[in-house]
């Protein structure tokens, strides 16, 4: 008989918070790539205030620290900002939603989103926060991942299709507005409050040391994997390293993402 299936967690910010630890060894590498290119663009000096929103272990805000920024990392789960003070030092961790900052009107000099893009359109419209909070002159910066050109989406896909539990329901589908296309994101960078509005499209590598790294690091925060048997996890586990192996380099694996990134500057308006 089958091991006991895992329990789905009670919330999103719950699920983070399980998975906080494999997430930090496995994804945040990829992530910190994200972050260097996310930043680069952006006029940072000395000083400048930093809110990165979903910051998750902080890259983005390690990132920022190193060109003199003031950063304050902020997230709804409780067990990735512990990640992130264990990692990063010399910031500020603020656990809260990224829909309703604690901070001052015009506090902010940069806000920034690594896959965090419900906390920047949150419904698909810039969120009103963001602006409340960003002050003239300043900059925001984002990445989203695009799920058709992101591998190890279709990877782990391809996976759970083969070998999970097909008893298991499938997760309530993202809505639309969380991944647009590129017409829509254009729109948002363009949103009233906000000017010089660009996208651009990248195509990255993930470069993983081990082809379990995918699905070790995603295990507890991808809801496609909840409610799988134990048995079942580990043949899925096994087919997304056999797949992960096709994309050896040397001694890694280069996994390809397609990422959204998305810079815009606030605006004296409303």
């Amino acid at each position: 008989m089958d091991d006991p299936a895992f329990q789905a967690p009670a919330s999103h910010a719950e699920t983070f918070h399980r998975g906080a630890g494999a997430y930090q060894r496995g994804i945040a590498a990829f992530t910190r790539v994200t972050a260097e290119q996310l930043l680069a663009p952006v006029p940072i000096r000395s000083g400048d205030v930093l809110v990165d929103l979903g910051t998750g272990p902080g890259p983005v805000v390690a990132a920022a620290l190193a060109r003199g920024a003031s950063s304050i990392g902020v997230d709804r789960a409780h067990g990735m900002l512990l990640q992130a003070r264990d990692h990063v030092l010399g910031s500020r961790w603020v656990r809260a939603s990224g829909t309703e900052l604690p901070f001052a009107v015009a506090s902010a000099d940069v806000i920034a989103a690594a896959y965090a893009y419900g906390c920047i359109a949150p419904g698909g419209r810039i969120s009103a926060e963001l602006l409340r909070v960003l002050r003239p002159g300043g900059y925001l910066a984002f990445t989203n991942w695009i799920p058709g050109e992101c591998m190890n989406v279709q990877i782990l896909a391809r996976s759970v299709e083969s070998f999970g539990d097909p008893g298991v329901p499938a997760p309530t589908a993202y809505p639309p507005w969380l991944f647009p296309d590129e017409k829509a994101y254009v729109s948002v960078v363009c949103s009233r409050g906000l000017a010089a509005g660009r996208v651009e499209k990248r195509s990255l590598i993930w470069s993983m040391s081990s082809p379990y790294e995918l699905f070790d690091s995603l295990l507890e925060i991808n809801p496609r994997l909840q409610g799988h048997s134990h048995s079942h996890l580990a043949n899925i586990r096994e087919a997304t390293a056999d797949q992960v192996r096709t994309y050896a380099q040397g001694e890694h694996f280069a996994v390809p993402m397609g990422i959204m990134f998305g810079w815009a500057r606030r605006t004296d308006g409303e």
